[in-house]
C-alpha cells in the first residue's frame, strides 16, 4: 500500500462519521421508523459525535502507524505554545485586525457600529 496517501485516516473517518449519521439518514427515507420526538433530541448529538470522524481516524491511524505513545505526543505537540515571536505578532494581529474589522463591517452595509 502507498503509505504518501492516508488510506487508512480516510476510511476510519467516513466509517465513524456514516455509522453515526446512517440512522438519522435512513430514519428520513423513512426505511426506518423513530419517532419524531426521539429523532428532534437525538439529531444535534448524534451529529456531534459524527463530526468528530477525522479526530477518531488520525487518533486510530497514529496508534497503528507509530504505536502506544504515538497519541499522547501528538496531543502535547498540538497543545504546545512553543512558538517564536513573529507566530505570536501574527496570532494578535490576526486576531485584532478580525475583531476591528467585524466591529466596522456594518457601517459598510448603512447599519450602525456594534456598541463597544
Amino acid at each position: 500500500m502507498n503509505e504518501k496517501f492516508p488510506f487508512r485516516f480516510f476510511i476510519i473517518t467516513f466509517a465513524w462519521s456514516w455509522v453515526m449519521w446512517l440512522p438519522l439518514v435512513l430514519s428520513g427515507f423513512e426505511i426506518i421508523p423513530i419517532e419524531k420526538d426521539l429523532l428532534t433530541s437525538i439529531t444535534i448529538p448524534v451529529s456531534i459525535l459524527a463530526a468528530f470522524g477525522p479526530a477518531i481516524g488520525a487518533f486510530v491511524s497514529l496508534r497503528i502507524l507509530k504505536g502506544k505513545g504515538a497519541i499522547g505526543s501528538y496531543i502535547k505537540s498540538f497543545f504546545s505554545l512553543k512558538f517564536g515571536l513573529k507566530v505570536w505578532i501574527w496570532i494578535f494581529l490576526a486576531l485584532g485586525l478580525s475583531t476591528f474589522v467585524s466591529w466596522v463591517l456594518p457601517e459598510l452595509f448603512g447599519e450602525s457600529r456594534l456598541p463597544s
